[in-house]
């Protein structure tokens, strides 16, 4: 079961006034970062999900937003996924995520239990541990730029012969 149109509308809506980033303006940061280093966005998606209803017209909620860039870089090594005899990918893809999870009431259109959470993962490494934003902190939309490009930097760096 997913949201509907006008839902998501309402919940995007909630949490940006709350202060957070909507999941567009995440990937329009995943874009700028990627093109102002000459690399490629491969993939963007987002995905609005519910996962379970309860009798109080609560609907338990998440979104997923996904931005993949080429880093352009060869790996020196197998995945830690994939087989030592596996062949090496042409590139390292690096997918940067955004997430929201909470409970939303139909009937109220309220927001509860808001968590809101980024995490990177390389493909050839495990990836990141989900990092909760607070909305105490001073300006999310930096502290994420930041993020995504020491990441990319970070990746570039590791795997530059």
């Amino acid at each position: 079961m997913t949201q509907t149109k006008e839902n998501i509308e309402i919940i995007e809506n909630e949490i940006t006034k709350m202060g957070y980033l909507s999941p567009k303006e995440f990937l329009n940061i995943v874009e700028h970062t990627s093109n102002s280093l000459n690399l490629k966005i491969v993939k963007n998606h987002i995905n609005w999900a519910t996962y379970q209803k309860r009798k109080n017209r609560d609907v338990v909620c998440y979104t997923h937003i996904f931005s993949t860039v080429n880093t352009n870089k060869k790996p020196i090594k197998p995945a830690v996924w994939m087989l030592p005899t596996s062949p090496l990918p042409d590139n390292i893809y690096l997918t940067f995520k955004y997430a929201f999870d909470f409970t939303f009431n139909i009937k109220t259109k309220e927001i509860k239990h808001l968590k809101v959470l980024y995490s990177h993962h390389n493909h050839q490494e495990t990836p990141s541990e989900y990092l909760q934003i607070n909305i105490v902190d001073s300006d999310i939309k930096n502290l994420l730029v930041s993020y995504v490009k020491d990441s990319i930097l970070n990746i570039i760096k590791q795997f530059t012969r």
